[in-house]
C-alpha cells in the first residue's frame, strides 16, 4: 500500500543517523534536509487525499441527480442501477455491475478517469522524491564501504534496490466512494474522549446496525454551530446569507447556537469545504437517513433500504414523555428557549449526542421520496414543534434549495475501511 512505502521512504532518512556515517559538519544540514523531505512526502499524500475526498463527494451528488432524473422519466432500469449504486456508496459495500445502465457507466468512467489522474499526480510527486534518495543511497554505499562498514553498506543497498524495484512506490489504494473511502482508519474517539477537529467540532462513534456489513461512523456531538459556519462563510462564497443575524420571538442567535436557515446544498458545500480544510483523508458529509436512525437508537428496527417517507411510524417514542428534555414548542413548557438554544443545553443520549430531539431539524443525505423531485430528508424536529412531530422516527421532506429558520444540519466523519 502507498502508506507503507511512504513510511519506508521516510525511514530511509533516519538511516544516515543510525549508521553513524554523517560527518559532524553535515549533521545540521542533513537534519534540515530530512525535515524538508518528510514534509514533501506528507504533502503529496495529503494533497491527494483532499482531492480524492472532493471527487467522491461530487460523485455522490452526480449519482443522486441521475437517480432523480430517472425517476421523473419513469426509467426503471436506470433508477434501479442508481439506487443500487447509492446503497453501495452509503454502506461502503461492493459497487454493483453497471453493464445494464449506460448513464451509470458514463458516471463511473468519468469517476475512474479522474481518480486515475489524481493517483498519477501523487505517484509522480513521490517518485521524484524517491529518485533523489536513490542517488543519495548510492553515495552512502560507497562511503560505508570505504569505512569498512560492510553490513551497513549492504543495508543501504537493500533500501536502494527496493526503491528501484517499485518506481511508482505503491500498489494503488482501492478506489471506493463516499461511505467507503479508501482511507486508513477512523480517528480514536469515545463518549468520554471525543475526537476534536481543528475547527473545535467534537465527534463520537456510532455503530451502524441493520445492514449486511457492520461499520462505524463518527457523529458530531451537536448540530453545526453558528461559529463553525462563520468560518466556512469567511472562506467560501457558497455559504449564502440567509443564516446571518437571525432573530425570532425577540431572541437572537449566538455563536454556540445551531446555524439554521441553511439549504441542503449549502450544508453539502460546508462538508466539502471542511473535508478540504481538515485534509488528511478525513471525509465530512451529511449522515444518511439510516445512519441518523442509528444515532437516535432506532436503526435496528427500521429497514435501511426502505424509503424514508415510509418509516415514520412503528417505533417506541420516548420523546412523548413529558419529562423528556429538549428545545420544543414553548406551549409544551419543557424548556425556556423561544428560539434556538446553545448546543448541548440538554442531556446527551447513550452515544454522547446532544439535541437529536428538538432545537433544529437536521438535513440528511437522502431523498425523502423518490417519486417527488427535490425533497431531501430532515430529522429531529425543532424549537417550534409539538405533538406528532415529537418522535425519533419522524421525517420531513424539504426542498433542497430551501432552508427554513427551523432547519440546520449535523456532520458525520467517515474515513471508510
Amino acid at each position: 500500500m502507498m502508506k507503507s512505502y511512504l513510511i519506508r521512504l521516510i525511514s530511509i532518512v533516519t538511516l544516515w543517523q543510525h549508521l553513524g556515517i554523517a560527518q559532524e559538519s553535515n549533521v545540521e544540514s542533513f537534519e534540515k534536509e530530512r525535515s524538508e523531505f518528510n514534509a514533501k512526502v506528507a504533502e503529496a499524500e495529503v494533497s491527494y487525499e483532499a482531492q480524492f475526498a472532493k471527487l467522491n463527494t461530487q460523485y455522490v451528488v452526480a449519482v443522486d441527480r441521475e437517480f432523480q432524473k430517472a425517476v421523473k422519466e419513469g426509467n426503471l432500469d436506470v433508477a434501479a442501477a442508481m439506487k443500487r449504486e447509492k446503497e453501495a456508496i452509503i454502506s461502503g459495500g461492493e459497487r454493483p455491475d453497471s453493464a445494464d445502465s449506460e448513464p451509470l457507466q458514463k458516471l463511473q468512467k468519468v469517476y475512474e478517469e479522474s481518480h486515475g489522474k489524481l493517483e498519477a499526480e501523487r505517484d509522480a510527486k513521490v517518485s521524484n522524491l524517491a529518485s533523489g534518495w536513490i542517488e543519495r543511497l548510492q553515495l552512502m554505499e560507497v562511503q560505508l564501504t570505504k569505512s569498512a562498514k560492510i553490513d551497513e553498506a549492504l543495508a543501504a543497498r537493500k533500501w536502494r534496490e527496493e526503491l528501484q524495484a517499485n518506481p511508482a512506490l505503491a500498489a494503488k489504494p482501492k478506489a471506493t466512494v463516499a461511505g467507503g473511502m479508501a482511507t486508513k482508519s477512523l480517528p480514536e474517539a469515545s463518549v468520554d474522549k471525543p475526537y476534536e477537529n481543528n475547527l473545535g467540532m467534537s465527534f463520537v462513534p456510532v455503530p451502524i446496525v441493520g445492514e449486511e456489513k457492520e461499520r462505524t461512523v463518527l457523529f458530531s456531538i451537536w448540530e453545526t454551530r453558528v461559529k463553525d459556519y462563520e468560518e466556512f462563510a469567511r472562506e467560501s462564497d457558497q455559504a449564502g446569507t440567509a443564516w446571518k443575524g437571525l432573530e425570532v420571538n425577540g431572541e437572537k442567535q449566538r455563536d454556540d447556537h445551531p446555524v439554521v436557515n441553511v439549504t441542503w446544498d449549502e450544508a453539502v458545500a460546508f462538508c466539502e469545504w471542511l473535508s478540504r480544510r481538515e485534509r488528511g483523508g478525513l471525509v465530512y458529509r451529511l449522515p444518511s437517513d439510516h445512519e441518523w436512525s442509528c444515532a437516535v437508537g432506532i436503526g435496528a428496527v427500521e429497514d435501511p433500504k426502505a424509503e424514508p417517507k415510509s418509516k415514520v411510524a412503528g417505533v417506541e417514542n420516548p420523546w412523548a414523555d413529558s419529562k423528556f428534555e429538549g428545545n420544543f414548542n414553548q406551549n409544551m413548557s419543557r424548556d425556556k428557549f423561544p428560539f434556538t438554544s446553545p448546543v448541548g443545553s440538554f442531556s446527551s443520549n447513550e452515544f454522547g449526542l446532544f439535541d437529536l430531539a428538538g432545537n433544529a431539524w437536521e438535513w440528511c443525505a437522502d431523498w425523502n421520496d423518490s417519486a417527488v423531485e427535490d425533497l431531501r430528508v430532515a430529522r429531529g424536529c425543532s424549537y417550534v414543534n409539538y405533538g406528532p412531530y415529537l418522535k425519533p422516527s419522524q421525517r420531513r421532506g424539504s426542498a433542497a434549495g430551501g432552508g427554513p429558520e427551523t432547519t440546520g444540519f449535523r456532520v458525520v466523519l467517515d474515513v471508510g475501511e
